[in-house]
């Protein structure tokens, strides 16, 4: 033990030899592999003090305090229709089926960021989706050649969209993803498409604005309702024509966007209420637009 202890007490650290070497014969380090703790970071814009006042461009009108309201309540949330996978991959990914115009079908993903946001929607073929399940999304044990060609193009297509659009990136796991759309593909909610002209906040602000021409929509209650507009026929027409739509793409993007008031008895996008004129009261089928300034606030 005495000898353990004396050669211990006799060792010379490493730290120590470091420091017998003369300065001028020490390493140099490059102050290009020194990493900062913290990265400075100076946006350049040449213009930023160059225009004059009145030719700085003109901002976008923010959404109202009502709106901006719904809006963190997630009235326009672009996972609204989509359905959580909930008890899998951290809860992080929701799904949905699409059919076009032409009744083709697609799968759509979206992850929900670390931060609150949601990434890009990622749309894959049904048929592309189909054909890589049937070999359980490998293509490694594929004898056919074009087929083993396709399902592996496929999956490196999807899988280089996914590390673009997705977080946590390093974590990422293509084929657990697709897997568990294989699992719950046959309940995922179906959607049928239209034309995205306007993000859910932008549509619904201009249908406000066009309302707000034709009725008073200061009062607590319109036809008797705070939580709803409900709307004939040519109300409808109207509002579809100042925003350049027909009726039926009006009423299709109402319902995509769940700005509806819908109900399993509704019919033809309408539903059956009660409406107060005056002192009088009745029922009627009518298009119940939802009130979200309301809403939101409840």
């Amino acid at each position: 033990m005495d000898n353990l202890n004396n050669e211990k007490k006799d060792a010379v650290h490493m730290h120590d030899i470091m420091a017998l070497i003369p300065e001028e014969e020490r390493a140099v380090e490059e102050d290009i592999l020194c990493e900062p703790k913290e990265v400075a970071l100076e946006y350049i814009d040449p213009y930023a003090n160059v225009l004059s006042t009145e030719e700085l461009a003109v901002e976008p009108v923010e959404k109202s305090g009502a709106l901006e309201k719904a809006d963190k309540k997630g009235f326009f949330s672009p996972v609204i229709g989509m359905a959580r996978l909930s008890n899998i991959l951290g809860g992080k990914y929701f799904a949905q089926v699409c059919i076009d115009e032409e009744g083709c079908r697609r799968i759509e993903i979206c992850q929900e960021y670390e931060s609150g946001g949601y990434s890009p929607k990622i749309k894959i073929k049904q048929s592309d989706f189909v054909r890589a399940a049937g070999y359980q999304f490998n293509g490694a044990n594929i004898s056919n050649r074009k087929m083993k060609n396709a399902v592996e193009s496929f999956l490196m297509r999807l899988s280089s969209e996914c590390l673009d659009k997705f977080d946590g990136i390093m974590s990422f796991d293509i084929v657990k993803i697709l897997k568990t759309l294989g699992t719950c593909y046959r309940n995922l909610p179906i959607h049928n498409d239209f034309n995205e002209d306007y993000s859910p906040a932008e549509f619904y602000q201009k249908i406000m604005e066009v309302l707000e021409q034709c009725y008073v929509l200061e009062d607590d209650s319109f036809c008797g309702h705070k939580a709803y507009f409900p709307l004939d026929g040519g109300d409808i027409k109207y509002i579809a024509e100042q925003l350049d739509m027909t009726k039926g793409e009006f009423l299709k993007k109402l319902k995509a966007y769940h700005f509806l008031y819908l109900t399993d008895s509704s019919v033809a996008y309408q539903t059956n209420v009660r409406i107060t004129v005056e002192d009088e009261t009745y029922t009627a089928h009518k298009y119940c637009i939802l009130r979200l300034q309301y809403l939101a606030d409840q």
